[in-house]
């Protein structure tokens, strides 16, 4: 009975996110503040990381990637685009971790709803545990805005019983991250609590797709059986909406002593899993390089660090159906299996590493009001345009 539940419940969501109306996908509207698309480098506020990500993916990926799932080669992982330099050797650290960190991650619109079937990055979290790590998800209503689940993303943070010197990383996956991004936006002293927001595939900007999507097909997967899927203010679709994510971070600067890694998702069309062709058309129209989800510039996180661009689609970034129902997969997720495992480390590698180069190179910034200390930025690479289509040599 799962399988199918599964199924159905995956025809909903390519249904609403994949309609076929021949329409423009983003409609003549005056509600978006004034936009400008212009390369992710210093002068936009962009850090390149994509250097050294590359060099702690391919040192987990050569350490144990062949014991985890879905192994590919480190070269066939991330898309190498214009400007990507080489780093320097350096050592990478692959020992127990060096900071207590608590992983908690945020899955996208109506993960709630279907927790029980397909959970977010379940496995990666697991593997997580696994090296010392704490890591686990994050509830929040699978139905409802990113500002109704803002709240209850600060609430859960606010109450966290916290060891002495412990943080939090948060990872958001799709609709996942602007529910962060608002959460962070109204938690007290956020970064007392919150050293680093990650997007993994984030819908920053939201999606061209929303536009079109039958609203009224989503409510309908509250009824999946032993789930829970709360409605919320049931405003879920509508949050994801271009005008509705530009005209929010126009108006609420990210809160200061917390840093932001953008890790974003685009493929092929012949890579991308049957279920999002469609979408994956239809976003073509604006460019060919997307998730079949989300268009690639739409999922980096202003003034955050740019890790990279995965060769993968949008479900395969963070869900394991591949895994769970591998037979089934075959049939809607036939461009699953992705190494969620080694790249969920090493995002968490990353960040760690950067926490240390931090606490070891700043100096405390006057009037900061959490005490906490920025990064000088002046030693840290531009991230250069993206200038190739989607069969640039990774």
């Amino acid at each position: 009975m799962a399988p199918a539940l599964v199924l159905a419940f995956v025809a909903i969501l390519c249904a609403g996110l994949g309609a076929c109306a021949q329409k423009p996908l983003l409609p003549f509207t005056l509600g978006t503040p004034p936009l400008i698309l212009m390369p992710a480098n210093a002068e936009s506020g962009i850090e390149d990381g994509r250097g050294r990500f590359r060099q702690i993916l391919s040192a987990v990926s050569a350490d144990h990637g062949r014991d985890l799932g879905d192994y590919r080669d480190f070269d066939d992982i991330l898309w190498r685009m214009a400007g990507e330099d080489d780093e320097p050797d350096r050592p990478v650290y692959l020992g127990p971790p060096r900071l207590p960190l608590r992983i908690l991650v945020v899955g996208g619109l109506a993960s709630e709803c279907s927790a029980n079937y397909v959970p977010t990055l379940s496995v990666a979290m697991k593997h997580l545990t696994n090296l010392g790590y704490e890591a686990s998800e994050l509830t929040v209503a699978g139905l409802a805005s990113s500002t109704y689940n803002g709240y209850l993303i600060a609430e859960q943070i606010r109450d966290l019983d916290l060891k002495p010197g412990e943080r939090v990383v948060l990872v958001g996956h799709s609709k996942g991250l602007p529910d962060i991004l608002e959460g962070v936006a109204v938690l007290p002293d956020a970064a007392r609590r919150v050293a680093a927001v990650v997007g993994l595939a984030g819908a920053v900007n939201g999606s061209p797709l929303v536009e079109t999507a039958p609203t009224e097909l989503f409510p309908i997967v509250r009824y999946l059986p032993n789930s829970t899927c709360r409605l919320g203010d049931g405003q879920g679709l509508d949050s994801l909406r271009r005008d509705r994510r530009m005209g929010w971070l126009a108006s609420h600067p990210l809160p200061a002593g917390i840093r932001y890694y953008s890790l974003a998702a685009f493929v092929d069309r012949d890579q991308t899993s049957l279920a999002l062709r469609d979408s994956w058309e239809r976003l073509s129209r604006i460019d060919p390089r997307n998730d079949g989800q989300l268009l690639f510039y739409d999922q980096i996180i202003p003034g955050s660090t740019l890790l990279g661009f995965v060769a993968a689609d949008h479900w395969a970034v963070a869900m394991p159906l591949n895994r769970i129902y591998p037979n089934l997969s075959v049939a809607f997720a036939n461009h699953g299996a992705f190494p969620r495992e080694v790249v969920l480390e090493a995002i968490v590698r990353y960040i760690e590493e950067d926490l240390l180069a931090g606490e070891a190179q700043q100096t405390p910034v006057t009037g900061n009001p959490t005490g906490t200390t920025l990064r000088p930025r002046a030693n840290r690479r531009s991230a250069m345009p993206a200038s190739s289509g989607p069969a640039q040599a990774r």
